[in-house]
């Protein structure tokens, strides 16, 4: 694994970003500790009951995780370069882990899923899960996980430091792989005839097939996006 030399922030940017990491945190956790001790087995639908393990194989539950773990990564590679200690190897290590799970996974998904919400939600809630299920959760968890998640996601882009590799395509391998994997495990629920999201029980099985061909090319879009912005804002030429 290549480490390369972190690209030192003054002392203002460092502190905005752990003030946005800390918060975005504990922001999380607060939701996780509302969210999870939910218990959907003791409805009266059993398409809402088969939620309590169900949700497990939601995208939105996969990235949430993810952040969990995440958020105090970055928090901890920020403090270490506020006390000169960035480039200690186990330092480096996590800023390299923390910038490859971001940029293949956590952005191109957190981007195509919170987008596609949405449209769904407002268009009709049951074309994602039984309309009931949303009864158990605040209507502000919403946000917590489908709009906050999008606007922590393009914040990170733009203020950490990062840099194009050589080559995009081991990053955008382990991309295809985190998706083909969650294909995977949706696709296994949907033989079994148990439908992760609702729409799937209105749609055909060529339009499934194109949905995800669909998804996964705007998954695409968002990874080959990112590294545009990135580049515009950390790798313009410097003027003299």
């Amino acid at each position: 694994m290549l480490l390369l030399p972190v690209q030192k922030s003054n002392e203002r940017a460092l502190n905005l970003r752990l003030f946005f990491f800390g918060v975005s945190w504990i922001h999380l956790i607060i939701v996780a500790l509302v969210i999870l001790p939910v218990d959907f087995s003791m409805d009266q639908d059993p398409k809402v009951k088969k939620y309590s393990s169900m949700r497990f194989k939601l995208i939105t539950v996969w990235f949430n995780f993810i952040l969990l773990a995440y958020f105090p990564v970055c928090f901890y590679c920020d403090w270490k370069e506020k006390c000169n200690q960035e480039n200690l190897q186990h330092v480096a290590v996590l800023r390299k882990i923390r910038d490859v799970v971001f940029t293949s996974i956590l952005f191109p998904t957190i981007m195509f899923a919170d987008i596609l919400f949405w449209p769904l939600y407002y268009k009709d809630v049951n074309l994602i899960t039984p309309g009931a299920v949303f009864s158990y959760i605040p209507a502000w968890c919403q946000h917590s996980l489908h709009t906050v998640s999008i606007m922590t996601s393009v914040i990170d882009l733009c203020v950490v430091s990062r840099k194009r590799p050589k080559s995009l395509k081991p990053r955008f391998l382990l991309m295809s792989c985190f998706l083909l994997t969650y294909t995977l495990i949706v696709g296994q629920s949907y033989v079994n005839g148990h439908m992760v999201y609702t729409l799937f029980e209105v749609l055909t099985g060529f339009q499934t097939v194109l949905l995800v061909i669909i998804s996964y090319l705007e998954c695409s879009f968002f990874f080959i996006l990112q590294w545009y912005v990135i580049d515009y804002i950390w790798n313009k030429p410097k003027t003299h």
